[in-house]
């Protein structure tokens, strides 16, 4: 079936649209009292991703809330690891916990890198039933971590302030983690394709922490993986989106890795960004999530500022620069999609 609103699709294909569209990163999340509810009643995260029924559910969430013009699957991208055998849990203020982080080869040896997508039943479930209740009225995404944010997260053991443990092996170790990234680039591959097998529109890239690696290790350790993640799904014909937080100055270089689209952080300057891409990806993004705490009148003036940046030729998808926050106002998020519809 044909979707009915399928701009985000034809703005990634590079075909014309009548308005800009708009999705939003996390965009079913804690911001959300429904949200918060079922979560309260479920008990945990974990709880809610693994049940295809719940995931669904939430997915749908800001959908019948709000005029959004794409749902993204509710999952969490370190599933993968989980399903490879690492002990999860997630701590409220804390995040996500590994108990037993990768920190040598032997570690490394012990997870399962071969087929671990039966562990993996669920996604493919949820993104299934969430197909059936669009009905094809917008374009669902599927997503995944990219192999260094995957990584970062496995070798810290969780989130870190200043990634100490992934650097130094990088720089003592990089044969392991070349290895590391090496197999984390096969499993994602299969995850995204997996999950346009089963229904995704459209698969995105979360490349959270490639902004923590120097500018001369980006390509070798994050960037040269994930073109060969997107490489993959080009060949499929799926339109696809990298988000590269915190990489503006690898901007021609990711450029090159030849993404349907590219997602960019709130603090890149959109009229440079224009500069670089020159129309030949769609960019998505890029307002400051932190705005979505404010007022209404603040959210219309600081959309518009944003959009009358970008040039009438640019390809663009309206987004966040990051994931909304828990403090978002939801009567906000309902002014900044109107705002950005009725923008002309």
């Amino acid at each position: 079936m044909t979707i009915q609103n399928d701009s985000v699709i034809r703005v990634l294909q590079g075909k014309p649209v009548k308005k800009t569209p708009i999705w939003i990163m996390r965009q079913a999340g804690r911001y959300l009292p429904e949200y918060r509810k079922l979560r309260k009643e479920t008990g945990s995260f974990l709880n809610l991703c693994r049940s295809p029924e719940l995931a669904c559910q939430t997915t749908l969430m800001p959908i019948e809330r709000y005029d959004l013009d794409a749902a993204i699957i509710f999952s969490d991208i370190l599933v993968v690891a989980e399903a490879m055998g690492m002990e999860l849990r997630f701590e409220e203020k804390t995040g996500p916990i590994f108990s037993k982080p990768i920190r040598n080869e032997t570690d490394f040896k012990k997870l399962n890198t071969g087929q671990i997508f039966d562990s993996l039943t669920y996604v493919f479930e949820a993104i299934q039933l969430t197909k059936k209740e669009l009905n094809d009225r917008i374009p669902l995404i599927g997503f995944s971590g990219s192999p260094w944010t995957l990584a970062c997260y496995m070798i810290e053991g969780g989130t870190s302030k200043n990634f100490e443990t992934i650097l130094k092996m990088m720089y003592c170790n990089p044969t392991l983690l070349l290895n590391i990234l090496n197999d984390l680039t096969d499993i994602v591959t299969n995850h995204l394709i997996l999950q346009q097998k089963h229904g995704a529109d459209i698969l995105m890239i979360f490349d959270t922490w490639g902004g923590i690696i120097p500018f001369q290790n980006f390509n070798q350790f994050s960037l040269q993986f994930n073109k060969r993640i997107i490489d993959n799904i080009n060949r499929i014909g799926i339109p696809n989106i990298i988000f590269s937080k915190h990489t503006f100055n690898q901007l021609p270089s990711i450029l090159k890795s030849n993404p349907s689209g590219i997602g960019l952080d709130w603090t890149v300057s959109v009229e440079e960004a224009q500069k670089i891409i020159k129309n030949k990806v769609a960019i998505q993004g890029n307002l400051d999530p932190t705005i979505l705490l404010t007022n209404e009148k603040t959210v219309e003036l600081e959309v518009k500022k944003l959009l009358g940046k970008i040039n009438h030729s640019t390809r663009h998808i309206f987004n966040l620069g990051h994931g909304i926050t828990p403090s978002a106002k939801p009567e906000n998020v309902e002014v900044l999609i109107e705002t950005v519809h009725n923008y002309r």
